[in-house]
């Protein structure tokens, strides 16, 4: 498993190396990890929060190519890919499965899309709203 906080800014290793500092600064990494693992699991545990999560990612263009004709848009696709991937990390680290329940939900949200727009037109033939 990958470490759970990578790319994350965490305080460095005191230049000084003394075993006094140094302790208390792993104990202070530790609890930021613990912190960021229970932020993401926090929303994952809410149906809103997952529904966010998804959004970010369609946001982040990670299921789309980011070729374009401009080296710049290209560039800005690549970077809000990048931070895609990397929530998808963060999920994974924070829970294995996680990934696999953002994709299951969003399969049975887009299913029941279907079923409301399909009950939607049924009713407006009955109605004679629609031939």
């Amino acid at each position: 498993m990958a470490d759970f906080v990578e790319g994350m800014p965490l305080p460095e290793s005191t230049a000084l190396g003394t075993p006094e500092l140094e302790l208390p600064l792993q104990k202070i990494q530790d609890q930021q990890r613990m912190e960021l693992r229970a932020d993401i699991q926090f929303l994952l545990s809410h149906p809103q929060g997952r529904r966010f999560l998804w959004r970010l990612l369609e946001r982040a263009n990670v299921y789309e190519s980011n070729m374009r004709e401009s080296h710049a848009q290209m560039a800005y696709e690549a970077g809000l890919k990048d931070m895609g991937v990397w929530v998808i990390g963060q999920l994974t680290a924070a829970d294995e499965h996680a990934y696999a329940k953002l994709l299951v939900d969003q399969t049975q949200d887009r299913k029941l899309d279907k079923l409301v727009v399909q009950a939607q037109l049924e009713r407006a033939k009955r109605e004679g709203l629609t031939t």
